[in-house]
């Protein structure tokens, strides 16, 4: 309508985390609704199913998801291919939940982490007190989400505010 292209759209949503389905429908809503018969809309073809088996397996070596997005628009990867390597799976959602009894155990370090004690410390002392894998890739993912999510201080940053001599 505002003569921006569908792809930028798409990229913008993408990137913001709006959900395949709500993308699609937004792209697609002057566009009369075909049944595709017996496969899903977003079904790969097998040249398509070839090319997602790399960054999947990219995903799977724990590459950051931004990572292996940027590779993917480096390459000129189709978006629909990047949305279905990128797209959260069901059973990764129940895995990553913890239960009650877990997110007392996390709780404590994710308290450590906000009062500024440094990861690689809050690393070490979760494997000192032998917890559970799960609840420290947990506590780890959180503080990278978080991290990543406020930029770093440059080194020659000015100071905010009047600087006082």
């Amino acid at each position: 309508k505002m003569g921006i292209p569908p792809d930028a759209v798409r990229h913008k949503m993408t990137t913001d985390g709006v959900q395949s389905n709500i993308v699609d429908a937004v792209l697609n809503e002057d566009e009369p609704k075909e049944s595709t018969g017996s496969k899903p809309p977003n079904a790969l073809s097998e040249e398509e199913e070839a090319i997602a088996t790399k960054y999947r397996k990219m995903l799977k070596m724990r590459v950051p998801h931004e990572a292996v997005r940027h590779k993917m628009t480096t390459e000129g990867v189709d978006v629909k291919i990047t949305e279905a390597v990128l797209a959260p799976s069901p059973e990764a959602d129940a895995v990553d939940q913890l239960s009650g009894e877990e997110e007392v155990i996390a709780s404590k370090y994710r308290r450590m982490l906000k009062m500024a004690v440094p990861l690689e410390a809050v690393k070490h002392k979760m494997t000192q007190d032998s917890v559970d894998l799960k609840i420290v890739s947990s506590v780890v993912n959180e503080a990278s989400d978080e991290s990543s999510a406020t930029p770093m201080p440059t080194k020659n940053a000015k100071p905010e505010g009047p600087v006082l001599s």
